[in-house]
């Protein structure tokens, strides 16, 4: 454990595996230091207790190009009975995504014969109308549903056109710089 200001702790942890992949991470995008767990509500009687504190530093994987935490935190610590978000039971989440649609559709000139295409439609990824809530919604359901070997393949046609185009510490570093941009104060190491 390390000891933090106002008897905080954080557990000292290892770097994990790409969550992918499995490759080792390397490409640093950004630290964020340490952080206490997000939805975390400290109820009154609980005030005197020492907050736990986790890694927030994101990583690009060589291998596979998932950004990604380095240190993952077990899922029991984090939904918990007292956890307040739950994305796929959000009105305002679901209006958010059909605002943006209508936005994206104005601002590129989106008509009935347009498309979306996420990187390769139906090889590495879904077709999707554009404008169509439904249509979206069921392609991530499709997602959702899809068999691992399916998804399996198609991951795998996605990496292969990424790997021809990309570069993890290219990608790390114009990453890192569009953070810096954005008016943090900390760069990352």
């Amino acid at each position: 454990m390390h000891d933090l200001p106002g008897g905080a702790t954080a557990p000292a942890l290892n770097l994990q595996p790409c969550r992918s992949c499995g490759a080792a991470l390397r490409e640093l995008v950004v630290d964020l230091g340490l952080q206490p767990l997000c939805q975390e509500h400290v109820e009154a009687a609980h005030l005197s207790r020492p907050e736990l504190f986790r890694p927030l530093a994101a990583y690009v994987c060589h291998a596979c190009f998932l950004v990604q935490l380095g240190h993952h935190v077990d899922p029991r610590e984090v939904f918990t009975d007292v956890y307040g978000y739950f994305s796929s039971f959000s009105d305002t989440w679901l209006a958010h995504a059909e605002r943006y649609v209508h936005m994206a559709t104005r601002r590129f000139e989106l008509g009935p014969s347009s498309r979306v295409v996420e990187v390769a439609s139906n090889v590495s990824g879904w077709l999707v109308p554009a404008g169509s809530v439904p249509h979206l919604t069921r392609a991530l359901r499709e997602v959702l549903e899809a068999a691992p070997d399916v998804l399996a393949r198609m991951g795998a046609a996605g990496r292969a056109r990424v790997l021809e185009a990309h570069d993890a510490r290219r990608s790390a570093s114009a990453l890192r710089t569009l953070f810096l941009r954005s008016g943090s104060t900390k760069e990352a190491s």
